[in-house]
């Protein structure tokens, strides 16, 4: 007979514990430029390829990587990595400058800027007619060159923004001219020895179409322009008055603020403006996708924008509102403590961020800043409610994020020892 029968022992099983996360993978940090403080840079732009345009002035060589440049102004385009994808020389000239550039859905590149004496690139060549002239020139994708223009008169003309429309199959050069000028065979006189605005426009292919001098009795500049689809859009600064074609604008103050909105054939729609009894100054302007548009500014004093009263609040302050297709007013907010703070860019596509530099003390939407005697740098976010989301300030002098419109994760800063482009 058999016994009961002997339990089995199972041997205990080993667990092995989940392995270890991987820990999170740190952002690499950025990469910089240095450029010398006798070096010119203010134009930077990233582009849908991820690629980074940069258009420097040089007073002396300088190598980059394994491409070496020589003095004048050229046109580089990086890779993400930093390395150089393609560099083209326009012009030897250091006094040749880019201070604006566009990029087209096809590459195509749109540089502006102003020069002294010649801008030669290759057998073509432009005189300057005066002091400095403005030029433009279009690249294709590679950096070769499409075709250049140029805009001047007996004294001083510069460029301080350049758009493009591909609705429209036209671009736009803002800035400002100190005596009577040229364009497409057509003299523009002004009144006086002061400053008139200009915009100018050409086909994408370089044909002059028609321009806008904004002239009266004192300074006047164009700061920003842009398009909704084949209208123009200008803002700029005037002192004393301003003429526009149908009535005579008379400023508040020191200075005051213009928009105004042109058809396509140029015949004005509707201007506005705005100033108080100090110094009002717009600096930057984005065209929203509703066709209205953000204004960026620096304001000295209480001003009014539509019913909304916007007090002073020490030295000058941040000033952004919105200004509806049909000229009307919207939103509205300032910021500032009682040092000076002045934007320099806002961001043209996607969220709305604004660049600018303070000196002293802040408040840029959320805790006061502390502040110095020395500039610095700061970049504000907005949501769609125009509420500050997000700030912050950096040791930097002056911080642009890409000239010719804002660029996320390209920023240009000065600093005492020169330009540094980090992206």
């Amino acid at each position: 007979m058999w016994g009961a029968p002997v339990p089995q022992v199972l041997a205990a099983k080993t667990v092995k514990p989940p392995p270890e996360p991987d820990p999170p993978l740190e952002p690499d940090p950025p990469l910089e430029r240095v450029f010398a403080p006798g070096d010119s840079l203010e134009v930077a732009h990233r582009g849908v390829d991820g690629d980074v345009l940069i258009a420097p002035s040089l007073r002396s060589p300088k190598t980059f990587g394994t491409t070496l440049l020589s003095r004048g102004l050229h046109v580089l385009k990086f890779r993400a990595d930093g390395t150089v994808r393609w560099s083209v020389q326009l012009t030897t000239n250091p006094e040749a400058r880019a201070t604006s550039v566009a990029v087209d859905s096809s590459g195509h590149i749109y540089l502006a800027g102003s020069f002294a004496r010649e801008f030669r690139v290759g057998d073509e060549v432009m005189m300057a007619q005066g002091d400095r002239d403005v030029f433009v020139v279009s690249l294709d994708l590679h950096g070769t060159l499409r075709w250049m223009r140029s805009l001047g008169g007996v004294a001083r003309e510069e460029v301080l923004d350049i758009s493009i429309s591909e609705d429209a199959n036209r671009l736009v050069v803002g800035g400002w001219a100190e005596s009577t000028f040229v364009f497409n065979r057509t003299r523009y006189s002004g009144r006086g020895s002061a400053k008139d605005g200009f915009a100018a426009i050409y086909d994408l292919d370089g044909k002059p179409e028609w321009c806008k001098r904004f002239i009266g009795r004192g300074a006047k500049r164009v700061r920003a322009v842009g398009f909704d689809q084949d209208e123009l859009i200008v803002t700029g600064t005037f002192i004393d008055s301003l003429y526009l074609g149908t009535e005579t604008l008379k400023s508040q103050g020191e200075s005051d603020i213009f928009l105004a909105r042109f058809h396509a054939n140029g015949e004005l729609q509707w201007e506005r403006h705005w100033g108080s009894r100090k110094a009002d100054v717009v600096r930057a302007m984005r065209v929203n996708p509703d066709g209205g548009v953000t204004l960026a500014a620096a304001s000295h004093d209480d001003l009014r924008i539509g019913d909304t009263h916007l007090p002073s609040l020490g030295g000058s302050d941040l000033l952004l509102w919105q200004v509806g297709r049909d000229g009307t007013t919207g939103k509205s907010l300032r910021l500032g403590g009682t040092g000076d703070e002045v934007p320099t860019e806002i961001l043209q596509h996607g969220p709305t961020k604004v660049a600018g530099v303070h000196v002293g003390a802040t408040n840029l939407g959320f805790e006061p800043l502390p502040g110095g005697t020395l500039p610095r740098a700061f970049t504000i976010s907005l949501d769609e409610e125009f509420r500050v989301i997000r700030s912050g300030t950096t040791g930097w002098q002056q911080l642009y994020l890409g000239a010719g419109g804002v660029v996320d994760d390209v920023e240009l800063g000065k600093t005492e020892a020169g330009t540094i482009l980090r992206y």
